[in-house]
């Protein structure tokens, strides 16, 4: 249904290009051209749900932007403002196609030139706590239902990201310029050429804004067009599902507003208040009613009206002889006939006694300001004060009166919203202190080798973190999920092992540490549970990007080294484990010395690989050595102190010394089910070894 014209306009929308305008309208179940042939802007109006929008297009740059958005907040006077369109993203922070919503507008545009170059100065505008909340809220998918154009990566399903969106006075496509910005502030999400200069005007307007931008590019030297079209049609489709979402939850109007369509009808009481405003009477002549209000004589005589005529009216209307006179004097300054007298005097009464009715509705504010006021404001429409005494009516106090009630309450809603923005960004702070304190008592717990609990501190520090922390969100799941493999609880590790692996590659790129480091640990849970065909691709991934991000003698590439040994040793393929061993003990020795728990962990897989070969003269020496370093760094209750002694004794059984195994798989097992439990599979893997080396004894001491 296409909205009324004299309705209120509940937001508008401003974009820079007109593939952006036409990618809004094409999102719009109907629209009306309004603009006239001396507008130098194009005006659109449409409903989108409960709520009326105007979309314009202001054309390129900041200046442009800001007048157009001048203009539109001037001759509509919306409640919310939209600066959308496309935008650069800044890689490894979002994709081609997602959706940035800005937390802030910086312009890059000022500065101070010096002899060596110039001197950034940056300046920054929030933009509405109230529209950045609806915004986190709306987590309904619909919108993507509006894109209908497809992606340049087939099935792309678009993110929405939060962050500080860029103003630049130039189009940029330079990868240390991007580089530059992110240096300047970190939180930098897309760059654009025109949301400050809207943020100006709305900011000096007082009126809620937001900047929504799509990403078509990275703003680098291959920038091209190929996203511009998607980009368009994402932004528009979240613009249009985000303001159906707040047309069905916008709060409503302030009560006063029920006045508007009343006046808005009843023109002719609107005259009588733009005469009453000017101060000019018909005339002096005054008398005395039988209420002793006092009314104007001329104006009644204008139409020949009797005293008797005259209390016939008010009787009949309902109206007091004091809100008769004005009606009187509205209609003489309208020359209305005297022949439509009668039906006029009927219209203008009924609307006033509604008006009068609406005014009962105005008792919802909390402001003792704010009800004086509303109560002066009804005083001067109906002509009576508190106690019933007559007074003289006036709508133009009464008006004034009003817009003065409604300024008090939206200056009331501004400190009410810089509290509320206060209050969430201490929450947010508070949030991620609360979040670290869990990440520490992880660790904490990791060391004591309660991995269970460890699991579950971490699980507790991303539940505390606030949106938009994601890096630290995949640090913490990886650290849960670690907790849990370690404790045996393989199902809940993997969840949260492909959660983190999801977020770094959003948030790194595949080619970052931290990615690697996840599927790292997707891979050796995998390894755990046998399932080497899908741990092998992740392992040499993981291998790969270490190799060329972190270099041949870093600790990481190590482990990739070891752990993809490791698979090649439990499939048999010794002699593809066997060099990887070697090279990553060298690289562990090398750069964290010989007492590190690492070296010792590559000097027992070695070891364990040149046993599973019979080469049992190399084996001995590098279980001794690995024990020793687990002893006096790790301590005697360590789960891997007892791994090495597992494999220790798996030697000792399988050379047939029963004496010396035998005790040491007890050591092993006791020290397991104190640290991990009876139902951690390295428990139950201990005690079958140990049982198997228990019977192999008994039957070689049968005669």
């Amino acid at each position: 249904m296409m909205t009324s014209p004299k309705a209120p306009i509940d937001f508008a929308i401003i974009t820079a290009l007109q593939e952006e305008l036409d990618a809004v309208l094409s999102k719009l179940s109907d629209y009306q051209v309004i603009s006239t042939p001396s507008d130098a802007l194009p005006f659109y109006r449409a409903r989108v749900g409960k709520a009326n929008v105007v979309i314009t297009c202001s054309g390129a740059g900041n200046i442009a932007a800001a007048r157009a958005a001048t203009t539109v907040i001037e001759r509509f006077k919306p409640t919310y403002l939209f600066m959308i369109g496309i935008a650069a993203g800044f890689k490894d922070k979002v994709d081609l196609g997602d959706v940035v919503v800005a937390e802030a507008c910086y312009y890059d545009g000022s500065g101070k030139e010096t002899p060596e170059g110039k001197l950034p100065a940056p300046r920054q505008i929030p933009v509405s706590a109230t529209l950045l909340q609806y915004s986190r809220n709306y987590t309904l998918l619909d919108w993507k239902e509006r894109i209908q154009t497809a992606s340049p990566a087939g099935g792309f399903q678009p993110s929405v990201h939060y962050g500080v969106i860029v103003s630049s006075e130039t189009v940029i496509g330079d990868d240390e310029r991007m580089a530059t910005f992110l240096k300047l502030n970190r939180q930098c999400r897309a760059l654009a050429m025109e949301g400050y200069g809207v943020a100006e005007a709305a900011h000096s307007h007082k009126i809620d804004f937001v900047e929504i931008r799509g990403i078509c590019d990275f703003g680098t030297v291959q920038k091209n067009d190929e996203w511009h079209e998607y980009a368009a049609h994402v932004v528009a489709a979240y613009t249009v599902g985000l303001i159906g979402y707040m047309a069905e939850s916008l709060p409503k109007r302030p009560k006063w507003h029920v006045l508007k369509p009343w006046l808005n009808h009843w023109g002719w009481l609107v005259l009588a208040v733009a005469l009453l405003g000017s101060g000019w009477w018909l005339g002096d002549r005054y008398v005395f009613n039988v209420n002793h209000q006092i009314v104007n004589s001329s104006v009644v005589n204008h139409y020949n009206i009797s005293p008797e005529m005259f209390a016939k009216y008010a009787a009949d209307l309902g109206v007091t002889d004091n809100a008769l006179a004005n009606f009187f004097k509205i209609l003489a300054q309208a020359k209305v006939d005297r022949a439509d007298l009668d039906n006029k005097l009927r219209e203008i009464a009924e609307s006033y006694k509604k008006l009068l009715e609406n005014f009962k509705l105005l008792d919802s504010s909390d402001d003792p300001v704010v009800r004086e006021l509303l109560q002066q404001a009804q005083q001067a429409i109906s002509g009576e004060d508190a106690h019933g005494k007559p007074v003289t009516v006036d709508f133009a106090k009464a008006e004034q009166l009003l817009q003065q009630a409604f300024e008090q309450e939206q200056h009331g809603i501004a400190q009410l919203e810089a509290i509320e923005e206060k209050a969430r960004a201490a929450r947010e702070k508070k949030q991620l202190s609360a979040a670290e304190i869990m990440a520490r008592q992880g660790d904490l717990a990791k060391t004591q080798v309660r991995y269970r609990e460890s699991a579950r501190y971490f699980q507790k520090a991303v539940e505390l973190l606030p949106a938009g922390h994601e890096e630290k969100k995949a640090e913490c799941l990886n650290n849960a999920g670690v907790g849990f493999h370690h404790a045996g609880e393989y199902d809940k590790a993997l969840l949260l092992f492909e959660q983190a692996l999801q977020i770094d590659k959003k948030a790194y790129g595949n080619k970052h540490p931290f990615y690697a480091l996840s599927l790292n640990n997707l891979a050796v849970l995998y390894n755990s549970q046998g399932k080497y065909d899908q741990a092998l691709p992740l392992f040499k991934q993981a291998l790969q990007i270490r190799k060329e991000v972190l270099g041949l003698q870093h600790p990481r590439y190590a482990e990739s080294l070891n752990n993809l040994a490791v698979l090649y040793r439990a499939q048999g393929e010794y002699d593809k484990a066997l060099p990887l061993f070697k090279q990553a003990l060298e690289i562990h020795q090398q750069v964290l010395g010989l007492q590190h728990p690492d070296t010792a962990n590559s000097l027992n897989n070695l070891a364990a690989l040149y046993q599973a070969q019979g080469e049992y003269d190399r084996v001995l020496p590098l279980y001794d050595q690995a024990l020793e370093i687990y002893k006096q760094v790790l301590g005697l209750q360590h789960p891997d102190y007892a791994v090495s002694l597992n494999n220790l004794s798996f030697l000792y059984c399988s050379q047939g010394e029963y004496d010396k195994a035998l005790p040491l798989y007890e050591q092993a097992v006791a020290i397991v089910v104190k640290a991990l439990g009876e139902k951690h599979p390295d428990t139950q893997l201990y005690k079958k070894n140990y049982e198997r080396c228990r019977a192999a004894a008994l039957k070689s001491s049968e005669p």
